[in-house]
């Protein structure tokens, strides 16, 4: 896939977004010929599941999905849109201190584009995620 928006920086963008502070989301790094972002996010106790630290809360891990899906998508399509669909597996409880998010755009067409997703926890796979987007008019 052709990268099409190669100038396009998610380090400026990963952070500045209210929500993306909320749920404490950083930069990894981004690979914008192969269309890939990877961002990260420290584990805290707002974002467990329950009190017990027992693992963090599955709307968070989709939430990190979808956001690392729509800034892989952005770098290959060279515009964003809106998530249309969003399926998660959950492979095993995200314990330990840091998620990390893998993002590809698959595909990317004339109106949607596809990204698939996995979820680390101290490197041990997670979580794998696939997002659709409807994407937005050219400019």
């Amino acid at each position: 896939m052709t990268a099409v928006d190669s100038d396009f920086q998610v380090s400026e963008i990963v952070g500045r977004a209210p929500y993306h502070r909320l749920l404490g989301l950083d930069f990894v790094s981004q690979d914008a010929d192969a269309g890939e972002v990877r961002l990260g996010l420290d584990l805290c106790p707002e974002l467990m599941r329950t009190n017990d630290g027992d693992g963090m809360h599955g709307g968070a891990i989709a939430s990190l999905i979808d956001v690392a899906a729509y800034y892989a998508v952005r770098l290959a399509a060279g515009r964003g849109g809106a998530t249309v669909a969003l399926s998660v597996d959950y492979l095993r409880p995200l314990t330990g201190k840091r998620a990390e998010a893998a993002a590809r755009a698959v595909r990317v067409g004339r109106t949607q584009a596809l990204a698939d997703i996995e979820v680390f926890g101290d490197g041990r796979l997670v979580a794998v995620g696939r997002a659709r987007f409807a994407l937005s008019e050219k400019s």
